[in-house]
């Protein structure tokens, strides 16, 4: 199973993090790969319908995605506001 996670691309930098990332997790036998979004809003959407398995949030979206009708507490962050895996 590969773990996604949600970033926001706020800068043409994060492809090259998350690039990073994903190659690092590869070389530990770890399935990980990473989505782009324009906006925390459309970010949020996903992560609460289940489309991506974790986010890469700012406190704001963590709270509307805590607020959000459909949030569970296993699609809402649990621990903090940024990189916490949202399934347990």
């Amino acid at each position: 199973m590969t773990l996604v996670m949600g970033a926001v691309a706020y800068d043409s930098k994060v492809v090259t993090i998350w690039a990073g990332f994903r190659a690092w997790f590869a070389r530990q036998g770890f399935d990980f790969d990473f989505v782009l979004y324009s906006n925390y809003e459309r970010q949020v959407d996903d992560l609460v319908a289940g489309r991506i398995d974790a986010a890469w949030n700012s406190p704001l979206a963590w709270v509307r995605a805590r607020r959000l009708p459909g949030a569970s507490p296993g699609r809402a962050p649990s621990r903090s506001s940024c990189g916490t895996p949202t399934r347990t």
